[in-house]
């Protein structure tokens, strides 16, 4: 765990890399408030260097073999898209390209457990066992005796709890 010194010393270094989008602020002011933003921040990154890596949502790789910015840390080629379930992120998919683009897409897919998985803490995208011993590790699984032999694979349900209110039949 990082000491207050070291914390304030990292919100200082994202202090001086303050860009604010819109405020029009003093020069006293931009400091304190990236000061603001950057101690905030440090206390985040801690907050998971302390925890460990864990399973923030369910996600979908698909590999169009294209270069694309903003992707999870480990995707060189490719998209993910995220979403709460993994049927979430097909109606999203679905929603951006349309009927067509969506089969031809799911043809690179392949519906392959490698292309389902997860986005971690730490932005890098897991397929279903690497997701299961990080959901483990950090006492994620809402059942853990489900999956007490080891190994398998995780799944959204393992995680999340379902919302019959909503779902639609």
């Amino acid at each position: 765990m990082r000491t207050d010194k070291e914390i304030n010393q990292k919100a200082f270094n994202w202090a001086m890399d303050y860009k604010p989008w819109v405020e029009d602020l003093e020069h006293w002011q931009y400091a304190q408030e990236g000061f603001r933003v950057g101690y905030k921040r440090a206390l985040e990154e801690n907050k998971v260097k302390e925890r460990g890596e864990y399973i923030i949502c369910s996600a979908i790789f698909i590999n169009d073999n294209t270069v694309n910015e903003d992707q999870p840390t480990n995707i060189e080629k490719g998209f993910v898209i995220s979403g709460r379930r993994h049927h979430n992120c097909y109606a999203t998919l679905k929603a951006i390209v349309g009927k067509e683009g969506m089969d031809l897409l799911l043809q690179l897919t392949n519906h392959s457990n490698k292309d389902h998985g997860f986005i971690t803490s730490l932005n890098r995208f897991v397929d279903r066992k690497e997701g299961m011993v990080i959901a483990k590790k950090e006492n994620q699984l809402l059942v853990p005796s489900l999956h007490s032999e080891g190994g398998g694979e995780l799944t959204s349900e393992d995680l999340f709890l379902m919302d019959y209110a909503t779902m639609k039949y």
